[in-house]
């Protein structure tokens, strides 16, 4: 008489529709992150007139944060369809931090650049995304700080959306990992 069958365990680095999914999404998460930054590179506040670096500033800093909601509301859609919802949640968490990050490092920046006084240094780019992390984590290790009403009112903001944005966040996602769980549960149990 054969023995019988043993069923292996099902495990995420041995399956190879989920690595090709995580590559997958580690590189959509590169890619992503890769173009904030080599758009924020791109922007040069000085290249605008005067009289339109405010203006632009602020249409540019909206036009990202459309971005961000945008990518938001069309991630969570794909966690609840997807194969591998935990996997996608993780990647719409890490671009949305990116993403949250890069708006206000460029606020940050395109402040530095049209006021070199708006901060106790002048920011590069690298500076600003330095800045915005260190606010995010709530360091504040003192060697930068906002000096002017703009500059302090646009770290306020960052501040008290801080509080909320992470827990937010994670909370979306969970909620659609979950949802997508219950619907592959009721797709597979037996009628």
């Amino acid at each position: 008489m054969a023995a019988p069958a043993t069923e292996h365990p099902w495990h995420p680095l041995t399956d190879a529709a989920f690595l090709r999914a995580a590559l997958a999404s580690a590189l959509r998460a590169a890619g992503i992150t890769v173009a904030a930054v080599a758009l924020s590179v791109a922007i040069n506040i000085n290249a605008v007139p005067r009289e339109l670096q405010l203006p632009f500033a602020i249409v540019y800093i909206l036009v990202w944060i459309a971005f961000y909601g945008f990518y938001i509301r069309h991630k969570l859609r794909q966690v609840q369809r997807s194969p591998f919802p935990t996997l996608l949640a993780w990647e719409t968490l890490l671009v949305g931090i990116v993403i949250f990050i890069t708006i206000f490092a460029n606020a940050y920046y395109l402040m530095s650049q049209a006021d070199g006084g708006a901060f106790t240094q002048e920011l590069d780019l690298f500076t600003s995304y330095y800045f915005t992390v260190t606010v995010l984590g709530t360091v504040g290790f003192g060697d930068i700080t906002p000096v002017t009403v703009p500059a302090r009112s646009v770290a306020m903001i960052q501040m008290v959306i801080d509080i909320g944005f992470v827990a937010v966040t994670v909370r979306l996602l969970t909620r659609e990992v979950r949802i997508s769980g219950a619907k592959r549960s009721s797709d597979t149990s037996p009628s």
